[in-house]
């Protein structure tokens, strides 16, 4: 997941539930972050929003243990 988030357009979420047979959201908690729109879900792919792009190691550190 950390690996995808670096990549421009981010992790896609289809393909993720396939690959893990698991909904993103029951794994990682990043409601606060969509809200805050440090994370954006767009044409199902969830990146990091390009205004917080220089944030992006602390938002990163959020999936870090869960």
């Amino acid at each position: 997941m950390i690996l995808g988030l670096r990549k421009l357009n981010g992790v896609n979420l289809t393909k993720f539930k396939e690959k893990y047979n698991l909904d993103i959201r029951n794994v990682f908690n990043i409601e606060k972050l969509l809200k805050e729109k440090k994370l954006i879900i767009e044409n199902d792919n969830i990146f990091i929003n390009p205004k917080y792009i220089y944030l992006s190691n602390e938002i990163l550190i959020n999936f870090i243990g869960e």
